[in-house]
């Protein structure tokens, strides 16, 4: 898989102008792998195959990382139906211990789902998540391409903080949290 050139600058630009392990924010999963593979960043949205996060945490980071970026409650409703919704959130977890569970495909990825209540107990803490007064994990940086865009994410999302970086449709914003500051 081959990266897009803006991308790479962003990326390239990340790698020159920040931190060792500063944390950047993105809601897309391709962006969040995309990161650690091409800077010596990390990323805020834990992924339950590559972490040791706990599930509470996992979906807490996601509640945080949706409601900061405006990810619409039906977007997160899409996303949980999908492969990468399940494989980034909570892995094998629910994963059918049937013997012949993977070639099935009739149950949605051959078992391979997330059960509908846990599914409403998601989508029920997003309706009514609050943003934490102060963010209990560390962030420095806020990510925004075509990807996040694509998610549909209000264009004033980050209004009022500092652009670090901008070209060909990627923004790089330094986290200020401006709830705060206004």
């Amino acid at each position: 898989c081959t990266v897009q050139v803006s991308l790479m600058k962003a990326y390239e630009w990340l790698n020159a102008n920040t931190p060792n392990d500063s944390v950047v924010m993105t809601p897309s999963f391709i962006t969040n792998v995309e990161i650690p593979i091409h800077t010596h960043n990390r990323i805020f949205l834990a992924r339950a195959y590559q972490s040791l996060a706990s599930d509470k945490e996992v979906i807490n980071r996601l509640l945080i990382t949706y409601k900061l970026f405006g990810v619409p409650a039906a977007y997160l409703y899409e996303m949980l139906e999908t492969y990468d919704g399940v494989f980034n959130l909570v892995t094998l977890k629910y994963f059918s211990r049937e013997l012949d569970a993977f070639y099935k495909g009739g149950a949605k990825y051959g078992g391979y789902t997330i059960p509908i209540a846990e599914k409403k107990k998601i989508l029920n803490e997003y309706t009514f998540f609050n943003l934490p007064e102060k963010l209990p994990y560390r962030l420095d940086y806020i990510f925004v391409g075509p990807r996040e865009r694509e998610m549909g994410i209000p264009e004033d999302a980050f209004h009022g903080m500092k652009k670090l970086y901008e070209a060909d449709g990627i923004i790089i914003y330094k986290w200020v949290d401006v709830r705060k500051a206004g």
